[in-house]
């Protein structure tokens, strides 16, 4: 290994880790940024700083290397683990008699920036997915201060949507002790905004022109020093950053047990807040806003749907969707075929929801395509009509 490579680990446990190049891309990321940081020096007391092969006269620092080495890909996570955990997400919520609803970001999307981290901008990162998401509590978060500042929402109703009036981290006696009294849960179920597909990652850079200022600015001891003066004589310091760009994450509020909360009302303050609003870090310059786009989803909700209907429900929806495409009559439309296959077998075993559901759509094709009068070649054979066959069939 170079010598720059420097891992807060023993010798043995590096000889047997792999270069961050050498991961496949399905590799938990997330797990690497936060545990695997390769950016130290001999001495563990900074970055180390190398010349550039390339640029004798470049050089390359620690944080910037390593950042590289984690968007080298461009994305992360793994597709079929995320869609399983879309999917999972998608048959809860239905469940629970909520709605999901996908969103795309306009721009880039940092969240965690304040975790801790050896490059003093930390990064959000699912546990098992290795992606970027937001934490259900922070869209709560989102919801409440939209509601708390852009509506005119009564205390009761906040209370009936999020709980608790008082929020945690009030130190005062006087709130310790109404805590204790206000402790109430919300009638909503916030759930994490998941990805719905491999999110990418890319560096982003902020200059930072007086950080002496920021540091000490407060300090009287300091007011006749140049450097901790506010001025445009301050050189910028690039700092590097992580952040997720062209984003699309599935968000999903659903109703706890035993509330009457419209749920319609509290997925549109959600789209609101995050097009207004945005989530994550620095959204006052951009970042994290979002536009609401169901179709992301219609894919994932299809399949979905598909694995919860029982084998009659699915043969009475391909006929729906085969009927649907048909405008004029035709004694040969593909519907009107289907329903002559199922004539022919014993349907009477079918569930009475799932027999009315195949009469229902079956009448619609017996109107356009005249099920109830025979082909020629049904009069040759002396056959009965479609619809008296089908109704025979089910047991009517």
């Amino acid at each position: 290994m170079n010598n720059y490579v420097n891992y807060p680990l023993s010798g043995g446990s590096i000889e047997r880790l792999p270069a961050l190049s050498e991961l496949e891309k399905s590799a938990n990321y997330g797990l690497w940024f936060n545990r695997f940081f390769n950016g130290y020096d001999q001495n563990f007391d900074g970055f180390w700083e190398r010349k550039d092969d390339r640029d004798k006269n470049k050089k390359l620092t620690g944080d910037t290397e390593f950042l590289k080495e984690i968007t080298s890909r461009g994305k992360c996570g793994q597709v079929d683990a995320i869609e399983d955990a879309v999917k999972r997400q998608i048959t809860l919520v239905n469940a629970l008699g909520g709605q999901n609803a996908g969103f795309q970001c306009d721009w880039h999307l940092v969240t965690g920036m304040g975790n801790e981290h050896p490059l003093e901008n930390g990064f959000t990162w699912h546990p098992t997915l290795g992606t970027p998401y937001i934490p259900g509590s922070t869209v709560k978060g989102l919801v409440r201060a939209w509601m708390e500042e852009f509506t005119d929402q009564s205390e009761d109703e906040r209370q009936q949507w999020f709980g608790s009036k008082l929020k945690p981290g009030a130190s005062s006696d006087d709130n310790q002790k109404a805590r204790s009294e206000d402790n109430q849960t919300g009638g909503l179920i916030f759930f994490d905004a998941l990805p719905i597909n491999e999110p990418q990652l890319a560096i982003d850079i902020m200059t930072p022109h007086m950080g002496k200022w920021y540091e000490k600015g407060d300090d009287a001891g300091q007011v006749m020093n140049a450097d901790t003066l506010p001025g445009d004589w301050h050189a910028p310091v690039p700092v590097p950053f992580l952040v997720s760009r062209n984003t699309q994450l599935m968000f999903s509020v659903a109703l706890r047990p035993g509330s009457s909360i419209e749920i319609a009302p509290v997925m549109k303050v959600l789209e609101d807040a995050l097009a207004w609003l945005g989530v994550g870090s620095k959204t006052a310059i951009g970042y994290g806003h979002m536009n609401r786009d169901d179709a992301l989803l219609q894919a994932l909700r299809d399949e979905v749907e598909k694995a919860e209907l029982t084998p009659e429900q699915l043969i009475v929806r391909e006929i729906d969707s085969l009927f649907k495409t048909e405008t004029t009559e035709n004694r040969s439309a593909p519907s009107r075929q289907k329903l002559i296959e199922l004539a022919k077998t014993d349907l009477s075993d079918w569930p009475p929801i799932d027999k009315d559901a195949l009469w229902n759509i079956a009448e619609k094709v017996f109107a356009l395509h005249s099920g109830d009068k025979p082909t020629a070649k049904e009069k040759k054979a002396k056959t009965p009509p479609l619809k008296q066959r089908l109704s025979k069939a089910l047991g009517r």
